[in-house]
């Protein structure tokens, strides 16, 4: 099978302002704290422990220096709600007078600090939309958890699944007349949980690659995901004994999380077929397969394609990726 251009479908990592490491003393002295205004709630380093502001609620390691070092025994003091995510508080903004980060907004690791003057609550989270029914379920590498379509046009066979055709993302036909940007919001947490929350390799090496160049990964997905089906309009693409590929990322090669090829007669392609999450994280393994020789999002959405058609499919994706940007997700 040839494979299709992913998309290259953020965050590029949904792209937090770079920000470069600073080390800071390790003195225990609240002086700079005790000036600050006690109406503001605050937070401060747990005893003998160092940390981290960070651009997303990873290990800082991963984030291609999108993190700034706190210093021990300082008070950081924040305006607004305090959100709980992946084992991370969320902040908007933060403040002490020798804290100097580029990053506006951003994480710090929950155990390793204690919060005074603000109530924490559960971040509303695009990883579990509740105004979408799509990707609600995990990954199923067979019918069953359906959520993009029961029909596999590619094979010519239908499953019953975990709701009618009606309600699937192609039957339901919802996001045929809609704006990128609506399509883009609807499915948004499908892509975060693919990209974002997922902890395999080849998602892992894909926001690396992306970071380094600049580029929103998820847009960059979506961006390939429109190219290819325009956000789960249409479902399998075929013409006479033809067909583009099955399922929302239109898959021709799905690899298994250990590399290998899925062979035509292998069951795990109903899931690949039925499920968005399934489809889309075996198209970002086709893609993390591209990103060696790929400099640019137009590189690897040409070497994904690799068909005579490369060209116009690499533009295409591109132009997309630049609507997405001006969307707010």
């Amino acid at each position: 099978m040839i494979s299709k251009f992913f998309l290259v479908p953020v965050l590029a990592l949904t792209v937090f302002a770079s920000c470069k490491s600073r080390s800071f003393n390790s003195s225990t002295s609240q002086s700079t704290a005790d000036s600050e205004s006690a109406a503001e709630p605050f937070f401060i380093l747990k005893d003998g422990l160092s940390s981290y502001f960070k651009s997303a609620p990873r290990e800082a390691n991963e984030l291609n220096g999108e993190f700034c070092n706190l210093k021990p025994g300082k008070k950081y003091t924040f305006k607004g709600p305090v959100y709980e995510e992946n084992k991370h508080y969320f902040f908007e903004k933060i403040t002490n007078s020798e804290f100097d980060c580029g990053l506006e907004k951003g994480y710090v690791f929950a155990e390793h600090i204690t919060i005074e003057g603000a109530k924490v609550t559960a971040k509303p989270s695009s990883s579990s939309n509740p105004d979408s029914p799509y990707c609600q379920y995990s990954w199923e590498e067979r019918p069953g958890t359906t959520d993009y379509t029961t029909i596999d046009k590619y094979r010519g066979v239908q499953v019953k699944g975990d709701r009618p055709q009606s309600q699937t993302l192609v039957g339901s036909g919802i996001q045929s007349g809609q704006s990128l940007c609506q399509k883009a919001r609807r499915l948004n947490h499908c892509f975060v949980r693919t990209i974002i929350d997922s902890q395999e390799p080849a998602a892992r090496r894909f926001r690396q690659w992306a970071s380094a160049r600049g580029i929103d990964p998820v847009r960059a997905l979506m961006a390939k995901t429109e190219q290819e089906t325009f956000m789960g309009t249409i479902h399998d693409s075929c013409s006479g004994g033809s067909c583009n590929g099955i399922g929302i990322a239109q898959i021709i090669t799905a690899i298994a999380p250990n590399g290998a090829r899925l062979g035509d007669s292998d069951s795990r392609w109903s899931g690949v077929t039925f499920n968005i999450l399934t489809n889309l994280a075996y198209s970002v393994r086709v893609v993390e397969e591209k990103i060696s020789s790929s400099g640019t999002l137009y590189d690897l959405a040409y070497n994904y394609n690799g068909s005579s058609g490369a060209a116009r499919y690499a533009s295409n994706v591109v132009k997309y990726y630049n609507q997405l940007k001006s969307c707010s997700l």
